[in-house]
């Protein structure tokens, strides 16, 4: 924020100074773009990633609603997801022992062991934030499924990825 606050104090004196030197133009510009990116980042960071990794290592009862359809993984299957988190929709990937058969708009509700998605330690990659997914999610004990009764318009490009790739399956 004082960063972004500097960047525009920065950004009024060239916007003073262009009457004068026409450079300062294109430097006010600049200054303009670099305190809004700066803006952006610290909105996103307090808003969207500090919530996830304050549910780092908790249990916590959530209702979470599939957004793709369930895949396999190396360690079993995994469905992603989004809930409410802290007043914000976070994307999780959740990851099951057996195939629970969800696709996009099912419910899924129960308690969840969360873990914030960093890279750990050694690792070079941070596969899943790049793909907006700061949470992953295993459930603790029983979780209830509530199977969407008609798909939404929204899950719209995941039934279509799914269908193009089972064709694409049965013909090859």
């Amino acid at each position: 924020l004082i960063a972004a606050a500097a960047a525009f104090l920065l950004a009024a004196l060239a916007g003073a100074c262009a009457v004068r030197w026409k450079r300062c133009g294109a430097i006010m510009i600049v200054l303009l773009g670099v305190g809004a990116g700066l803006l952006r980042y610290g909105h996103y960071q307090h808003f969207k990633v500090e919530p996830a990794r304050g549910m780092d290592q908790t249990v916590a009862e959530l209702s979470l609603t599939a957004t793709d359809f369930s895949y396999e993984t190396t360690y079993g299957h995994a469905v992603d997801a989004v809930a409410e988190i802290g007043g914000v929709t976070q994307k999780i990937r959740v990851y099951f022992d057996e195939d629970p058969s969800l696709g996009p708009g099912d419910s899924l509700g129960g308690a969840f062991r969360f873990r914030f998605a960093a890279p750990k330690e050694g690792e070079k990659t941070s596969f899943l934030q790049t793909n907006g997914v700061f949470l992953t999610a295993h459930p603790k004990g029983e979780t209830t499924v509530i199977k969407a009764s008609e798909h939404s318009w929204r899950y719209a490009p995941a039934i279509l990825a799914r269908t193009i790739k089972d064709h694409l399956r049965s013909s090859f």
